[in-house]
């Protein structure tokens, strides 16, 4: 294979790859062997006639664009890499020389990132200002009470009373909404304790008095005011209560910690709160610091933006978008007209246009900088992401797809503006721990060390169930 480049206008560059005949040979082959396979031929089985018979069967435009497809799929990432480019864009393919077995050439239209030559003062020694996070003792104490809170004693009371407010309830409940199953809002064997702040209005009012082995079914109407789309809603809810219990938390002492992690005794555990506390606030302060580096390079620096960059980015903004609206069950792209969409797309545009900026800056970076990625580290970010799949294997399949291209690219942006953060001038302003949920987190890595705990249970969730959080499966578009 020989290829060769011509730059065009702007970002815009076009390939022209050669197949050289051995190449073409080996690819007709394997199309042919593999197309033989399911060619049907008068007085044979399927696939067991002669091969000279089943090649004068086969239909040759498709056996043509197999061939083709077969030696892109190889060529092109070969030809990128042999000039060094880095495309946008999907390649625009042009088959320009066709000779079976003997000769082939095709040309690959494509946008690539803009160059950029760049001051090492427009890049180093940045001014800014990050908060840092000093862990105080409250929190680890919260992180440690959430821990009792998971391994609490649960115990049946024998009196025969109704369900009081501050009880603990084992119960199932299920919610619809205009006939449909609200599918967080149905629970099965789960400890609720009967708090009404922690659920819609009108929920605990229900089910106070209601005795152990009943089943009391009420309606609620969901406020308008509401931040989810059960705003305005009709809810149906079907209560059963199999148990009022008491509950018992643990002490804090050596069996504690061996109950909820994977430590001998309570000190060597909270000495592990405090080492993952420090770990997340720093990675927190470390990332903040990242984000504001980048707002500041995109503010300082002007780059020409090719408008298939600035595309690119705004539908990685818009798919994240609807990634989210998905997990409350709404179609975005369903429930929302294209006007709507539309709308949305020119909000995100700047937002687009910025993160396409700091690419090109950070590129711009790496290369002045030498900066480069080693296979070492793409080894490692698989694992990251490999969720348990053989890391060797995925690395192949991202080769052969052409892939692996998107993890080198996001590690070497990292790396560069890691860079940028460890060259900045940066300011701390000192605050406390952050919100409750960091804290939870820390907590749930400590007892998930061993995974002693069910912390995630499907089956008995640990959070108290807030009716407002619970949406509609097939939620309409407000």
């Amino acid at each position: 294979m020989k290829s060769e480049i011509k730059k065009g206008e702007k970002s815009t560059c076009t390939l022209t790859v050669k197949i050289e005949e051995a190449e073409i040979k080996e690819a007709h082959e394997k199309a042919v062997v593999s197309a033989i396979k399911t060619v049907s031929v008068p007085g044979f089985r399927k696939g067991k006639a002669p091969r000279k018979l089943a090649e004068q069967a086969l239909n040759q435009d498709a056996l043509k664009a197999r061939v083709m497809e077969d030696l892109i799929e190889k060529s092109y990432p070969k030809a990128v890499e042999e000039n060094k480019i880095r495309p946008i864009t999907r390649p625009e393919i042009n088959i320009t020389n066709y000779k079976a077995d003997t000769e082939i050439e095709y040309t690959a239209k494509v946008d690539v990132y803009p160059e950029l030559e760049l001051e090492e003062s427009a890049y180093k020694h940045l001014k800014f200002e990050v908060e840092k996070e000093d862990i105080k003792e409250a929190a680890v104490e919260k992180a440690i009470e959430f821990l009792r809170e998971q391994a609490a004693v649960y115990t049946p009371i024998e009196e025969d009373r109704g369900l009081q407010e501050g009880d603990y309830a084992f119960v199932d409940f299920l919610c619809t909404v205009n006939g449909k199953k609200v599918k967080e809002g149905s629970v099965k064997n789960y400890t609720m304790q009967v708090i009404p702040t922690s659920f819609v209005p009108g929920f605990t009012d229900s089910i106070i008095g209601v005795k152990k082995g009943e089943t009391k079914e009420f309606e609620i109407t969901f406020p308008e005011d509401y931040h989810s789309v059960l705003k305005g809603k009709h809810a149906n809810f079907k209560f059963t209560l199999h148990e009022i219990q008491t509950k018992t938390l643990p002490e804090l002492d050596d069996e504690f910690a061996k109950q909820v992690s994977e430590y001998d005794t309570y000190e060597k555990m909270l000495e592990d709160i405090n080492r993952r506390m420090d770990e997340n606030a720093a990675a927190r302060t470390l990332n903040d610091s990242k984000n504001v580096a980048g707002e500041k390079l995109a503010e300082s620096i002007k780059v020409d933006l090719p408008e298939s960059l600035v595309m690119a980015e705004l539908n990685g903004i818009l798919s994240k978008m609807a990634q989210s609206y998905a997990r409350q069950g709404l179609d975005i792209f369903k429930n929302l007209g294209d006007e709507e969409i539309k709308k949305i797309a020119e909000t995100r545009r700047a937002e687009a246009e910025k993160y396409a900026a700091v690419q090109v800056i950070l590129h711009a970076i790496a290369k002045k900088e030498d900066i480069s990625v080693t296979d070492e580290e793409v080894n490692e970010r698989l694992a990251e992401i490999s969720g348990g799949r053989d890391v060797r294997k995925m690395r192949k399949d991202l080769i052969k797809s052409g892939r692996i291209a998107e993890i080198e690219e996001g590690i070497l942006l990292d790396k560069a503006l890691e860079f940028v953060v460890e060259n900045a001038d940066i300011t701390y302003k000192t605050i406390e721990s952050k919100g409750e949920e960091e804290i939870i987190d820390v907590a749930k890595e400590t007892a998930e060390a061993e995974e002693k705990m069910a912390i995630e249970s499907e089956e008995a969730p640990v959070e108290e169930p807030k009716a407002e959080e619970l949406p509609a499966e097939e939620p309409k578009a407000e």
